[in-house]
């Protein structure tokens, strides 16, 4: 009788076990949530499998490897996700995180949280064809210096976005944009803007309180105006205007001395007096600096 019972206990143990087990759901045949005897691995913290091995692999330690919040808290680097990433979950444990890249992705959202990464610098969501938005929030993120959004589903701009002093770099083009918020001209370190292909209809005159920037582009967009006092642009070294709907062009225009490349070509109901204009003053403005390598150094 003392050996069923015993066989008994010892049967009713290994079920118990059995049924205390994770389910098997990591790519590499471990749990997600399954904690390491010393911590809890990347797949704890991030719920995209993909990308919690993407912040590993960028840490040089394996998805699996234990790691803590403050290990998370303290990796200063850039992070290249995978085009199968569905969600960035997780992304407020990388507070010191300086560059996130991504392109040819499936992701939908950028989650608010990434605000929690204070020293980002870089964000780059190249064809991201299903993403519609930034977070309202982004201007938290002081330190950002480039955001590129080309050929993303990008509906709109948030307004925040004026508060990033740092910002230096924006390209927004190939979206579904229909317009600037004002805001963007408290972008005061803003030297390239590009928003070519795109359905903005105007472009706001707070554009030309960007005494730093160099390039603007607006080819390509539904734009029949310029600002009256676009020629307070007095940095500015490359204007693409190809392709759009324009009459004229404002007097102070004349006052952009540093023009080096200046695009007007296939706006058909241009006045007479320009295309005079533009003959004798800005005729050898075809050299496109963006064709130099070194055009973008320093972003």
């Amino acid at each position: 009788m003392k050996k069923v019972v015993c066989l008994f206990m010892v049967l009713s143990v290994i079920i118990l076990l059995a049924g205390c087990q994770k389910p098997n759901n990591s790519p590499d045949g471990t749990s997600p949530t399954d904690s390491a005897l010393a911590g809890n691995n990347f797949y704890y913290y991030f719920e995209d499998e993909y990308f919690a091995r993407n912040v590993a692999w960028s840490m040089n330690k394996d998805p699996n490897e234990a790691i803590t919040e403050e290990e998370l808290a303290s990796f200063a680097g850039d992070i290249t996700a995978s085009s199968a990433v569905t969600s960035l979950a997780g992304i407020g444990y990388l507070k010191s995180l300086t560059g996130l890249a991504m392109g040819k992705g499936i992701l939908e959202e950028i989650p608010s949280e990434i605000a929690q990464c204070k020293n980002l610098k870089r964000l780059e969501l190249l064809k991201m064809y299903d993403l519609k938005k930034l977070p309202d929030n982004i201007g938290e993120m002081q330190e950002l210096e480039y955001i590129s959004v080309a050929l993303t589903a990008m509906e709109s701009l948030p307004e925040s976005i004026g508060e990033l002093k740092k910002l230096k770099y924006l390209d927004a083009s190939s979206t579904n944009i229909t317009a600037v918020p004002e805001s963007i001209g408290n972008c005061e370190s803003l030297v390239f803007l590009d928003l070519h292909s795109t359905d903005i209809t105007e472009i706001p005159d707070s554009v030309t309180k960007l005494k730093n920037l160099k390039s603007l582009d607006l080819g390509y967009t539904k734009i029949t105006a310029l600002p009256e006092n676009i020629g307070e642009l007095s940095e500015l070294v490359r204007l693409d205007l190809f392709g759009l709907d324009l009459r004229h062009l404002p007097q102070s225009a004349k006052h952009l001395t540093k023009l080096a490349y200046l695009n007007v070509y296939d706006n058909y109901n241009l006045d007479e007096a320009y295309k005079q204009w533009f003959h004798n003053k800005c005729y050898e403005c075809t050299t496109d600096p963006a064709q130099n390598e070194d055009w973008y150094d320093g972003i």
